[in-house]
């Protein structure tokens, strides 16, 4: 593979084929719901099933899959972010990977795309797509720049890839060719604040001290909100 962009990585053998097998057939076997959402005034090109905490708890290849991620998401943290301090309140600030499953089949893409661009998306600080099988032609990740193509992934059984959640990573799925291509897929949500209990003698908590930073943080996207949007 070629050199990746500082910021993506990918990890071989993150989840081994039968494991991969079982996931692709608990796909196929449960019902999808309908999805009512567009991308670039299109049906999503893909089927998609919800990941929840139950599933993560209860299905055995979901557990597993969950975990093997979850270990290499702080792997990845571990190469990518250099202060320990910061390292470790990412760690510890992890509230959700956002698990879903998709399956893209002939002509499925996902255009080009940032994965912050909508306001409910501003905690997500990292993506990550397992890939489910290879037995397909097409769907490859592409990282593009302003200019040009800057990476592509091709998509290798089990393989997790792991990047930032940031504009500068904006990435696309290419067509599908041939065959039905598989991923699990989601975003790793983290809440991080350098807020500090208040002072001796005071009853105020750390999270007490935190929801008045989010209260604080509310009304200046509503400030935003109204400067940006407002006029249109």
């Amino acid at each position: 593979m070629a050199t990746l962009p500082y910021g993506v990585a990918v990890y071989d053998g993150v989840a081994p084929s039968a494991l991969c097998r079982q996931l692709i057939t608990h796909f196929d076997a449960t019902p999808k719901k309908a999805i009512d959402h567009k991308i670039d005034g299109k049906p999503e090109p893909f089927e998609y099933l919800e990941v929840d905490e139950e599933n993560i708890r209860s299905h055995i290849a979901i557990h597993e899959v969950y975990r093997r991620i979850s270990r290499y998401v702080d792997r990845y943290l571990d190469e990518h972010i250099a202060s320990p301090e910061f390292r470790s309140q990412l760690k510890a600030g992890i509230y959700s990977l956002d698990p879903r499953m998709k399956k893209y089949s002939v002509g499925g893409d996902f255009p080009s795309h940032t994965d912050d661009s909508s306001i409910i998306a501003q905690s997500r600080r990292f993506a990550y797509i397992l890939y489910l099988n290879d037995d397909f032609t097409g769907g490859h990740t592409v990282f593009r720049s302003g200019t040009a193509e800057v990476a592509r992934i091709v998509p290798a059984e089990g393989a997790l890839a792991v990047f930032a959640v940031h504009p500068v990573f904006m990435h696309e799925g290419a067509p599908i060719t041939s065959g039905s291509k598989y991923i699990f897929n989601g975003f790793v949500e983290t809440m991080v604040s350098q807020a500090r209990a208040a002072q001796e003698g005071s009853t105020a908590s750390k999270l007490d001290v935190v929801k008045i930073e989010l209260a604080m943080n509310v009304a200046k996207l509503s400030r935003a909100a109204e400067k940006v949007f407002g006029k249109r």
